[in-house]
């Protein structure tokens, strides 16, 4: 997985406090680059450092009395100060005698108290200014927080990151982790099922395979996913699959979800499977979203002749006025696309709830 990297600036004098700043980050998850080897003995300016603080996601330098006599940590502060932002500069305070005055006016990690600390106050300090430090540089690496959420040991919090994907960022180390995550047999049911749906909406073609490759899976809700997520990012080359699913599938949401994305793909070659479906299914929801899908076709592909005639024909006879489609189309993709994941747990909670009412005691 692609992390962003930070890097540490630090005088030799603070080495054995900066080494636990930079095993704190390591055990966040960050990718730490820390100068332990003399690289910055000579008079020249060492292109491996350089090359390392731009390309970082922040320059985290450890204020002291030593640092502030350092002409190195001063000049990989400027350096990074003239990347525009690009690098942010996070202050970490070990005592009171550091001279960076430009520094001033920038949010500063406080680490002073634990040098008068004693025992357990000076772990408890520690651990809250590196609890600050991390949140610090999450702030500036969204992608970064998002990725270490999606490798929580928690599969909850796996799940609200998947969901939270869709919106927060297009990033391709995140459509790569989703798209590992969809194609675990080992993730837990949840956290896949968000991950298809989050790739869908990312609109990000090259989940095309892995979503594409669900259609088999033994869970009709990851299926149901993959199927929703290869219509919204237009992959007419699983027509073929989806249709056979709409025919074949037992599973009502896998029916449903197959009716949609075929019209969401245009697919005028499979009109007949969708009619099919609207008039025989036995579920009310699947033949009214293939009843909402020809309407769409017949949208998108400005049906005409014999296609026009069989579409209109085949709603008529179903009951169906083509307001009445248009509307349910568009309240499915709204109520889809707007959900929030504070909607997503509540309705969980009361699915869990009415199941434990009607369990034996």
């Amino acid at each position: 997985m692609a992390e962003q990297q930070i890097f540490i600036s630090y005088a030799r004098n603070d080495q054995g406090l900066t080494d636990r700043i930079r095993v704190a980050l390591e055990q966040a998850g960050f990718v730490v680059w820390q100068d332990t080897s003399n690289l910055r003995g000579g008079e020249d300016f060492p292109t491996e450092v350089e090359q390392a603080i731009l390309s970082s996601a922040a320059l985290v330098v450890v204020l002291s009395a030593s640092s502030a006599d350092s002409s190195w940590v001063s000049r990989e502060v400027d350096l990074a100060l003239s990347t525009d932002g690009r690098v942010t500069v996070v202050p970490v305070l070990i005592d009171d005698d550091h001279k960076l005055v430009r520094l001033e006016d920038i949010h500063h990690i406080d680490l002073r108290a634990i040098r008068h600390a004693i025992g357990a106050e000076v772990i408890a300090g520690f651990q809250t200014a590196m609890s600050d430090l991390v949140t610090s540089l999450n702030k500036l690496s969204p992608i970064h927080a998002l990725l270490r959420r999606l490798e929580s040991t928690d599969p909850e919090e796996r799940e609200a990151a998947a969901f939270d994907a869709a919106t927060t960022t297009t990033a391709d180390e995140v459509v790569t982790r989703l798209s590992e995550i969809v194609e675990s047999a080992d993730e837990a049911i949840d956290v896949r099922f968000e991950a298809a749906n989050a790739l869908g909406k990312m609109g990000d073609r090259r989940a095309v395979a892995a979503l594409h490759n669900q259609l088999g899976d033994p869970n009709p809700d990851i299926i149901a996913a993959s199927v929703r997520a290869l219509g919204m990012l237009g992959a007419t080359d699983s027509i073929e699959d989806i249709r056979l699913l709409l025919e074949q599938a037992e599973d009502r949401f896998v029916r449903e979800s197959a009716a949609r994305a075929l019209g969401r793909l245009g697919a005028t070659g499979h009109l007949s499977a969708l009619i099919h479906r609207m008039r025989n299914d036995p579920i009310s929801d699947v033949r009214d979203a293939a009843a909402e899908s020809i309407w769409h076709i017949y949208e998108i592909r400005r049906l005409a002749g014999e296609d026009l005639r069989r579409a209109l024909k085949a709603l008529q006879r179903g009951g169906y006025s083509l307001d009445e489609v248009k509307h349910g189309w568009v309240r499915a993709e709204e109520v889809f696309n707007e959900r929030t994941w504070a909607e997503v747990t509540i309705d969980i909670r009361e699915g869990q709830d009415r199941i434990h009412q009607i369990e034996p005691t």
